[in-house]
């Protein structure tokens, strides 16, 4: 990723006046403010890759709120590592500040599913593990004149240095809002590639009426919520604290972004309340 030149300078428009001429002042950003400017970048540029992998999740008119909301969050993440302002990485970071931000910035996730109650688990090899425990579909404040919600789940392998992604997304599962309790289920989430990749798992719940024929994200801010889970980072075959993680090296392949089959959720026996 490249950074600003060093010697990148501002200058100010020339001030004319009668009695003193031409005025063209140069001003050169300290070494911190250049710092400073690059990790901004970095977490815009950040922000804006996490959007469109996460554009599954993500209903239009929340679009424009949550860039500025994941760019803090990001910057926050950044902050986060040891080493000196300028040569932090996302990746580096304490990546558990990304877990619970809400993709709509209007309702929470608790709000609209209070009850609904995930577990979601990273294995190194490649692979998020996600469990929905039983939930029960009148318990969730549903959408008027719907009588369907949709759970959405993706999980994100992301090289924020190369500016790629993959993701891997869950059939969505269909629960009648006047049918029973959903037993719950597990879905097993794979990824081709995660070494020096972060792994973040999110969710999403909207609803739907029967009577149609597909259940794309309706534009309603008061009843579509989505959020991220978690996130961790993998090197060396193995999830490092972002105490310890260093920065993520690459080669410099083409940026690319890939979109792999769905994954089917395995639901659970009536004698099944474990993981």
């Amino acid at each position: 990723m490249k950074k600003p030149k060093r010697n990148r300078q501002y200058s100010s428009s020339p001030q004319q006046d009668e009695n003193h001429g031409s005025h063209a002042g140069t001003y050169r950003l300290s070494e911190a403010s250049r710092k400073a400017a690059t990790e901004f970048g970095i977490a815009n540029r950040a922000s804006a890759l996490l959007r469109n992998a996460l554009s599954p999740l993500i209903f239009p008119n929340a679009s424009r709120t949550l860039h500025r909301r994941l760019s803090g969050r990001l910057s926050e993440v950044i902050r986060s590592c040891g080493s000196s302002s300028g040569e932090r990485s996302i990746a580096e970071g304490n990546l558990s500040l990304l877990a619970d931000l809400q993709l709509n910035c209007y309702t929470r996730f608790t709000t609209v599913a209070p009850k609904l109650n995930l577990s979601i688990g990273f294995d190194p090899k490649g692979r998020i593990n996600i469990r929905i425990y039983p939930v029960d579909p009148q318990g969730l404040r549903s959408a008027p004149n719907s009588n369907l919600a949709i759970i959405r789940i993706i999980g994100v392998a992301v090289d924020f240095s190369l500016g790629s992604f993959e993701v891997m997304e869950a059939n969505d599962l269909v629960l009648d809002l006047d049918g029973p309790a959903f037993r719950g289920g597990t879905v097993l989430l794979p990824f081709r590639d995660t070494e020096n990749k972060v792994l973040i798992a999110a969710a999403a719940v909207f609803f739907a009426n029967r009577s149609g024929q597909s259940h794309s994200f309706p534009a309603d801010r008061k009843y579509t919520v989505g959020k991220i889970m978690d996130a961790v980072y993998i090197r060396n075959g193995k999830i490092v604290t972002y105490q310890t993680a260093p920065g993520a090296t690459s080669p410099r392949l083409p940026a690319k972004q890939l979109f792999i089959n769905k994954a089917e959720w395995n639901v659970s026996d009536e004698n099944d309340n474990g993981l």
